[in-house]
């Protein structure tokens, strides 16, 4: 096996740990693709895509930040190198989607569509960066519905209850962004899924033609034996008559010779 090969093993393996929800196993495998072929860039791609969602609870807020500003690197410069690539667009359309930079999600996501329109993943992930940028533009609305009719601050509010409320929307917003993850995880599982289903079912497809072909192959075959014996057996019987009179001849002959 060549390096070209087990890298395409690997990354092999890390789509399918993608498709089964295990994040680390996948980023080990891109990982490893990209040590054994560093020259191509879907590989990259997917490691950076891989390691901007496979965070840890408890890591570092700023380290976190470093490292999806270098994910997100990685993934523009993938899409750089393999433009007609479409599943890389549609790995940078959810990152911008995670990022809140939806109209940048929809272009990424059309452009995967303009190369190949059939792209399921490219198609629910442009449904849910347009419903995010509407429920964005809602809630922004109602922000500033609410600001402008807002009271005066109540003298009553303690700091202790600012922070209780800062606190709670925080721990809110982290279970939204969680589910938000597995929810557009799932999602490409179920695509991936469908598009496998489509390849398996064009390939049985395929299959039964080759079975349907071969099958007529064996009757016309077994149809030209059946002309060619009958053709023996005419001859063969063509054959003895000729013999027959040859010989009823040839006896007529000797007769008429004795009879002189």
């Amino acid at each position: 096996m060549t390096l070209n090969d087990a890298a395409e093993a690997a990354f092999a393996e890390g789509l399918q740990a993608v498709e089964s929800g295990q994040l680390p196993v996948a980023l080990e495998k891109f990982t490893s693709a990209c040590a054994l072929n560093p020259d191509e860039a879907k590989y990259r791609g997917y490691r950076a895509w891989t390691q901007y969602y496979a965070r840890q609870p408890d890591e570092d807020a700023q380290n976190r930040a470093s490292i999806n500003e270098e994910c997100f690197r990685q993934l523009e410069e993938a899409v750089s190198a393999c433009p007609e690539y479409d599943p890389i667009h549609v790995l940078l359309g959810t990152v911008l989607v995670s990022e809140n930079r939806c109209h940048d999600a929809i272009a990424a996501f059309n452009q995967a569509l303009k190369i190949n329109p059939s792209n399921n993943a490219a198609k629910l992930g442009l449904k849910a960066a347009r419903r995010k940028l509407e429920r964005s533009n809602d809630t922004a609305s109602t922000i500033e519905e609410r600001i402008s009719n807002r009271p005066a601050s109540s003298p009553d509010s303690t700091p202790s209850e600012n922070l209780s409320s800062n606190a709670t929307s925080s721990r809110t917003g982290n279970v939204f962004s969680t589910a938000r993850l597995r929810a557009q995880i799932n999602e490409l599982r179920i695509a991936r899924q469908k598009e496998l289903s489509q390849y398996q079912a064009k390939e049985k497809s395929q299959a039964e033609q080759i079975a349907t072909i071969q099958k007529q192959h064996s009757e016309y075959v077994a149809e030209l034996q059946q002309e060619i014996q009958k053709l023996s057996t005419d001859k063969s019987e063509a054959e003895a008559k000729y013999l027959d009179v040859r010989t009823t001849l040839d006896e007529e002959k000797r007769t008429r010779g004795a009879s002189f």
